[in-house]
């Protein structure tokens, strides 16, 4: 991933931003949260292709989740989620969220992995290396 767009990502203006991308692969998502230092979910991770975790980023990069604020420009969490999502490869690689609605979404509800009021992620499981973005903010 370029070091410009994963600055950008790091930089979000949120309450916190978690960020890795690890040459470590990981066996499931509760392992590649734990690392860095987020609840595990278990059960509760939603499963998803390559676009849905794309456009999941990049909702969680466009908007506030407390209050929808902007937060970057669209075509810039583009880049970035597009980047994010191909870390790991794009063979056998999988993809989890904690949320089945994309957030900014009327029906947003999602498991907490933090003890912030608002929180959301995606992990990704490659062969070879795994990642993990998450945003948590108060109201």
């Amino acid at each position: 991933m370029p070091e410009k767009l994963a600055q950008q990502m790091r930089r979000l203006p949120a309450e916190r931003v978690w960020f890795s991308v690890d040459g470590l692969p990981a066996p499931h998502f509760d392992v590649v949260a734990t690392r860095l230092g987020l609840r595990p979910l278990g059960e509760d991770w939603v499963e998803v292709n390559a676009h849905r975790a794309q456009r999941f980023l990049v909702a969680l990069l466009r908007a506030g989740l407390a209050y929808g604020e902007p937060r970057m420009p669209e075509a810039e969490a583009e880049r970035a989620a597009d980047a994010f999502v191909r870390s790991c490869g794009t063979e056998g690689t999988r993809f989890a969220t904690n949320a089945s609605d994309v957030p900014g979404g009327r029906w947003f509800a999602w498991s907490s992995a933090t003890d912030q009021t608002f929180d959301a992620g995606v992990a990704i499981l490659g062969p070879t290396s795994s990642a993990c973005y998450w945003v948590a903010d108060e109201d």
